[in-house]
């Protein structure tokens, strides 16, 4: 346990935290998207008249584009078998910033990095492990922690790091907090527009079926239930969702089964391309052992973009006049566009160039020897 373990012991956890934080960092990024405020349908918000042809839900991956979130999830788990009931709770901030795409894991590579970290640990009466000693070890590996995730166009992650076996079940516990809050931070969005009070199913599954670890498959059914300005002018649509899910755990010893099912409130920020603010509330049902009821509140801000570099200038171009101030190439510019060869023929003309000298007067009788056809 991690109360009692040795110097071996606790350097191989806190490895394992560090790595379970990506996982961490990796879910945090998202969730931000809605705790700071929660979803309101008061004065701060007003109905604005839909466009015709619909409203469409498109995220903003421009690479360099940064968000800045704020994540709050808390769980209280009744016990079948126990009087008490047991309360955890992770806070913590999260910048994001879109890197571009990702041959390598697909979609668009996303870095999320996560800073002040608040961890509330409640665990069973009369257990060996310590509760501070795992708050310690989770904050220290997840404060200022960088986590690489991906997510398509459409706001599917595609791909999340996992937390590893060897992380001691309690540490799991709280890093696999923050990786469900990442889950309920995007939505995957259909590629059309939607009329208000539309909806649209997605299935989601994660993990491999029969195998060792965690599988999970489910539906989200999610509608559109307007448009509205909130009073910083930004256009948001709001969202109601719907999720059942299962989720079946592998081990060697056997597989165990739970349901999850909830409801989710969120903002969608329609010009800018982000989930402005998602609030969750859902009920897990461990049969036989637990339920547990989850809160999960996450707000976003856009934040700006990186400098992205200009593109260097070439040396072929296609101004080819060499007296153009954007000219770039190997002629020189001669003024009123003269070159060493031309037309003009007279010694005497002042755009004439050429060997000959002008003669003032000359014809063809000064030609004469002085003194000649004397009368």
């Amino acid at each position: 346990m991690l109360a009692s373990t040795g110097p071996r012991a606790g350097a191989s956890l806190r490895r394992a935290a560090r790595t379970l934080l990506c996982g961490l960092a990796v879910a945090s990024a998202p969730l931000l998207a809605l705790s700071a405020t929660g979803c309101k349908r008061g004065p701060a918000m007003q109905k604005v008249e839909a466009p015709a042809a619909g409203v469409t839900l498109k995220y903003d991956f421009t690479p360099g584009t940064r968000y800045r979130g704020h994540v709050e999830r808390s769980e209280t788990l009744q016990f079948v078998a126990m009087p008490v009931n047991i309360t955890r709770s992770i806070k913590f901030d999260v910048t994001l910033t879109v890197r571009g795409k990702d041959p390598s894991n697909g979609g668009n590579l996303l870095t999320a990095k996560i800073s002040n970290v608040d961890i509330v640990w409640g665990m069973p009466p009369q257990s060996p492990v310590g509760v501070s000693e795992i708050k310690a070890f989770a904050i220290q590996n997840l404060n200022n922690s960088e986590v690489n995730f991906n997510v398509d166009d459409n706001g599917k992650v595609v791909y999340m790091p996992k937390i590893p076996a060897d992380v001691s079940p309690e540490l799991t516990a709280a890093i696999q907090q923050a990786l469900d809050a990442l889950e309920f931070s995007f939505y995957e969005v259909p590629n059309r527009p939607l009329k208000i009070g539309e909806s649209w199913d997605e299935d989601k599954q994660r993990g491999r079926k029969g195998k060792l670890g965690r599988y999970i498959e489910g539906t989200l059914t999610t509608t559109v239930e307007g448009l509205y300005k909130l009073d910083s002018g930004l256009e948001v649509a709001q969202l109601e969702s719907k999720e059942t899910e299962i989720e079946t755990t592998t081990a060697k010893s056997g597989s165990h089964e739970v349901k999850r099912e909830g409801k989710a409130e969120s903002l969608f920020a329609t010009a800018e391309g982000y989930l402005r603010e998602r609030t969750s509330d859902y009920t897990t049902f461990d049969t036989g052992n637990s339920t547990t009821f989850t809160k999960v509140r996450v707000s976003w801000s856009k934040t700006g973009a990186a400098q992205v570099q200009a593109p260097t200038a070439v040396e072929t171009q296609t101004i080819s006049d060499p007296c153009n101030p954007d000219y770039v190439g190997p002629e020189e510019c001669q003024a009123d566009g003269a070159t060493e060869t031309q037309n003009i023929s007279d010694p005497c003309n002042p755009d004439y160039v050429g060997p000959e000298e002008c003669k003032a007067d000359a014809s063809p009788d000064a030609e004469a020897a002085p003194g000649g056809n004397e009368p």
